[in-house]
């Protein structure tokens, strides 16, 4: 594993064959809006998805680009941002101070500088990265995972996700002795009226999980805070550049005790069991739902029908979000937080923002999961594909959706259960058939 590492590394320097005192050229750097600014507070986490993003398109799987970016940052890269700021000039051209306290970093000086200083990095420090990757420690079994994120037949894409497979890849020191067993995030964000939202959540969401003083003691607390810091950072953000989007949030933690799942809006994951039962473990938040309509007229809003679907004051049709400024309130921004403990009966999760579940019912996702796992297990199709593909192809969803399979067993043991689940339906309909005959 360390030696492909090594070689990945090694490929990903000499696409750019540069030395520790240049800078890479502009066109390689991610393209990013030259109006977004960026606050200190922010630095931490917009670096590390920037880094990540730009590994992966170099070919370094998820898990291995985090670790990079997060060592990047935290041993190299926040040091050279504190030089910077020390010098008055540089400060001059980086930071502005908009006559507030708070401090802005234009997003394209900050990119161009996170991922000149990633590069410089791993040129000065290849020996001593690949050492440390090679002696990496990541304690407990992480659950695999198989995820899918398509436009469809949507204008634009606004869905986004964030997967960390491991907390102790972000490498925040103060947090790393405490991380004694593997603890997993899987997050989808469903965009709406701009993609801004919900690309600004899918960055920040996991490290302000990960630096609430509560994690990973107390997960619920940590969920909360996380959430509330995110969408006032957000909603400041958004009032600064008027960004008048938003995005729904479904987030998954699993440990090895259990699964947290917190939510916004009407993204929705559900369990298979080893006993072939499948259950929504959430519910949408949405105008519809008599305790969420309360809650909205509490706030002082009004829900209106518009070409026969409930709307927040005849704008969304969801109750609960981040962003979304200039609906907030009566809009809500409290996520619901619930917890399943770990059980050996536990299979997969599925989860998926709602174009996915547009198409797609309870009943036949646990169908074809099944019937997948008879007729397919030995083929090459993932079956998030396969489930995905029926959502739009026959289920006939249109807008943009994003899946992700989370699997609590090893796929082979995974498959070896649900098979046992056909074959046992199998002689169950064939005792039947005998019965009414």
């Amino acid at each position: 594993m360390s030696e492909a590492f090594s070689v990945k590394l090694q490929k990903f320097l000499d696409d750019f064959d540069l030395q520790s005192d240049t800078s890479v050229p502009d066109g390689v750097h991610p393209r990013v809006d030259t109006k977004d600014k960026v606050t200190t507070e922010e630095i931490p986490a917009e670096v590390i998805a920037r880094n990540v993003e730009f590994l992966t398109q170099h070919g370094f799987n998820n898990s291995d680009a985090l670790w990079l970016s997060s060592k990047a940052f935290h041993s190299h890269i926040c040091n050279v941002l504190l030089s910077s700021c020390g010098d008055e000039d540089e400060v001059g051209s980086m930071v502005e101070n908009f006559e507030s306290e708070e401090k802005f970093i234009q997003s394209s000086t900050l990119n161009r500088l996170a991922i000149n200083e990633l590069v410089s990095f791993c040129q000065t420090f290849f020996k001593d990265i690949v050492h440390a990757h090679s002696s990496m420690e990541l304690v407990g079994q992480i659950p695999s995972y198989s995820v899918l994120s398509v436009r469809n037949r949507r204008r634009k894409m606004e869905d986004r996700f964030c997967i960390v497979s491991n907390f102790r890849l972000l490498q925040i020191p103060e947090k790393q002795s405490l991380l004694n067993s593997a603890i997993s995030l899987f997050a989808i964000f469903d965009g709406h009226g701009g993609p801004e939202c919900a690309l600004y959540v899918s960055k920040h969401l996991a490290y302000n999980l990960c630096n609430s003083a509560n994690f990973p003691s107390n997960l619920r607390e940590s969920t909360l805070e996380a959430y509330e810091r995110t969408e006032r950072n957000l909603l400041a953000k958004c009032h600064r550049e008027n960004i008048k989007s938003g995005t729904t949030c479904l987030a998954c933690v699993v440990d090895n005790e259990s699964i947290h799942i917190s939510w916004l809006g009407d993204s929705m994951v559900a369990m298979l069991d080893r006993f072939g039962e499948m259950k929504l473990l959430n519910h949408k938040h949405s105008p519809s739902n008599m305790d969420e309509w309360r809650l909205i007229k509490d706030n002082g809003g009004a829900i209106i029908e518009v070409q026969g679907e409930s709307r927040v004051n005849g704008w969304i049709n969801v109750t609960r979000s981040f962003g979304d400024y200039h609906l907030k309130p009566p809009l809500l921004s409290l996520p619901q937080y619930v917890r399943f403990g770990r059980c050996s009966s536990q299979l997969l999760l599925v989860m998926a923002s709602d174009g996915f579940w547009d198409g797609m019912d309870i009943f036949k996702c646990r169908e074809l999961v099944i019937s997948f796992y008879a007729e397919r297990r030995d083929k090459r199709e993932d079956l998030a594909d396969y489930l995905l593909n029926y959502s739009i192809t026959e289920g006939g969803s249109s807008d943009n959706v994003t899946l992700i399979i989370v699997y609590l067993l090893e796929r082979e043991e995974l498959a070896d259960s649900l098979q046992s689940i056909c074959m046992y339906v199998a002689a169950f309909n064939n005792f039947c058939s005998i019965v009414i005959a």
